[in-house]
């Protein structure tokens, strides 16, 4: 504690280091820790369910894809196979105009077996999950759960929600409940607003084709194991039920393979690009950390070296060299430890910024920032090594200083041991500054080069946008009459804002495709126009 006291002291007597230095820490801790929550949102925390350990992920791989999707004919046929050792369900996420209150608004569903809710442990909030004869093709019931953001957004948290309609795709759906706060589903990074059960695809999410049809391949796969079951076991089943899946498939010759994974962090089939773009962000952020403590081990070097009169009278009097490094140490520990609380309340302030910032990118991203325990851990042990890196080096330097030297000289000097010390961390400084830089330098010019891409058109004033028809209950011939009438309608609207008429093209999607496209363009004052339009009923 005396060592403590004095090192504050020595700190409040140099207020402009000990910014600059807490700063430096600070800057480089938090960058690492909002990193890493990013790391724990998407691959390391486990759904908020109970037993969530035992949740598993199962996926079809093929020669072309891994971890893919099966038709809803082949799930049910493995969770047969399967039931001894693991209790299957599945899921499916896209994208439908959910109706609230006479307000259409694109949403989020999650299509999902009705053991879906039981599966998990997941009690709803309001009402119930789904029965099991809702899950019937034969009899398909147009019931939802609502998610727990919707349900206090878009129906202002009325608890008597449980009963009432909102269309999906404009047919009704009767809601049967709320899912719990917290709750966000069953695929890691995405926030879903409602679940429906996965036999009312037809309305739901009918680019996914025909949920009768064994080719049409949509869900994915989810299961917790039985009791005294093992992914060991669970993956000899899969090895089993593999040649029977293909042996039912058109293309029998087709290389089919079921693979079992956990199921915490995001689906397998993107993990790995996941992993690979939020290493590149924490190799980065290290690199960050590292420039900050040679920075700070240098400035403490140089502090060392026009303190090496004050240290040699202590060790006149008796000091020992673990004491002398021990005052430096507890000045570097105190930096690191401001450094730390500040870094952990940049990246708490980060987090939220990231998690409210909304991405316009056609998904609905979620990376929900939670200060757990892991977090902490990492914020305390990079405050540690962080006192070690920068604060070693200048703690021995001054426990080695020349006692008799100096006080013969009556002040301080540099000698050469420290100035080679301070050089070389000069050049990592710059070495490692230097990657940083050109790092940016290729990723700021390789976006760059993104928007300088020839498209085949130009590009000059024109929107995008993209509907879905088919999701209203357009066929192929109504959904381009329907293109057609916006295509004339936009026409009129720009020839209304500006004399300079400009090319507009409308183009219908197919059943291979989720949505159709259109480019419309034109000018008014050299600046692009808003517009939109909104789902009709046909």
């Amino acid at each position: 504690m005396r060592d403590l006291r004095l090192a504050l002291r020595a700190l409040r007597g140099s207020p402009t280091f000990t910014i600059v230095a807490v700063l430096s820490v600070a800057a480089g801790i938090g960058a690492n820790v909002t990193v890493f929550s990013l790391v724990d949102a998407l691959l390391l925390r486990p759904f908020p369910v109970a037993h969530a350990d035992q949740l598993v992920r199962v996926g079809r791989t093929t020669r072309d894809a891994y971890f893919a999707t099966v038709s809803y004919a082949e799930f049910r046929e493995l969770r047969a196979t399967l039931a001894p050792v693991l209790d299957l369900a599945g899921h499916y996420p896209n994208s439908a105009t959910l109706t609230a209150r006479g307000e259409p608004k694109t949403a989020w569903l999650e299509l999902v077996s009705a053991n879906y809710f039981a599966l998990l442990g997941v009690r709803p909030m309001l009402g119930r999950g789904f029965l099991p004869n809702e899950d019937s093709v034969t009899a398909a019931s147009a019931v939802a759960v609502l998610s727990h953001r919707v349900w206090r957004s878009r129906f202002d948290g009325d608890r008597s929600v449980v009963g009432r309609t909102a269309k999906i795709n404009g047919r009704p759906f009767t809601i049967v409940g709320v899912a719990p706060p917290g709750f966000r589903g069953t695929f890691t990074g995405f926030d879903i607003d409602a679940w429906v059960p996965a036999s009312m695809q037809p309305v739901a999410v009918p680019s996914a084709g025909s949920i009768a049809s064994r080719e049409d391949r949509f869900l994915m796969m989810i299961g917790r194991l039985q009791a005294g079951a093992s992914v060991k076991r669970v993956s000899a089943a899969l090895a089993v039920a593999a040649p029977r899946l293909r042996a039912a498939q058109r293309d029998t010759k087709e290389i089919v393979r079921l693979d079992v994974a956990s199921a915490t962090g995001v689906h397998p089939f993107i993990a790995g690009i996941v992993r690979g773009f939020l290493g590149l962000l924490q190799a980065i952020v290290l690199l960050v950390l590292l420039v900050a403590c040679a920075n700070l081990a240098n400035l403490l070097l140089v502090r060392a070296s026009a303190r090496e009169h004050e240290m040699s009278v202590r060790r006149a009097l008796g000091a020992t060299r673990w004491r002398i490094a021990s005052l430096f140490l507890a000045e570097s520990a105190v930096i690191a430890i401001l450094g730390g609380v500040l870094g952990l309340t940049l990246a708490v302030a980060a987090g939220w910024a990231i998690e409210r910032v909304p991405l316009d990118v056609g998904i609905p991203i979620d990376l929900p920032f939670t200060l757990d325990m892991r977090i902490v851990a990492l914020t305390l042990g990079a405050t540690f090594v962080t006192t070690l890196a920068f604060g070693t080096g200048p703690a021995l330097h001054a426990s080695r200083a020349d006692t008799l030297g100096t006080l013969r000289r009556g002040a301080a000097t540099t000698d050469r041991r420290g100035a080679r010390v301070r050089s070389a961390l000069v050049g990592l400084q710059v070495a490692v500054s230097a990657v940083l830089l050109v790092g940016a330098s290729l990723m700021i010019r390789s976006l760059q080069r993104s928007h300088s891409l020839d498209p085949g058109f130009d590009a000059t004033n024109v929107q995008l946008f993209s509907a879905s028809p088919e999701q209203l209950g357009y066929d192929e011939a109504r959904g381009r009459a329907l293109w057609e009438e916006m295509a004339t309608r936009a026409d009129r609207c720009r020839a209304k804002v500006s004399p300079h008429r400009r090319s507009c093209r409308a183009r219908c999607g197919d059943r291979e495709r989720d949505d159709g496209a259109s480019i419309f363009r034109w000018r008014e004052r050299d600046r692009p126009r808003r517009t939109g339009f909104g789902p009709r009923r046909p």
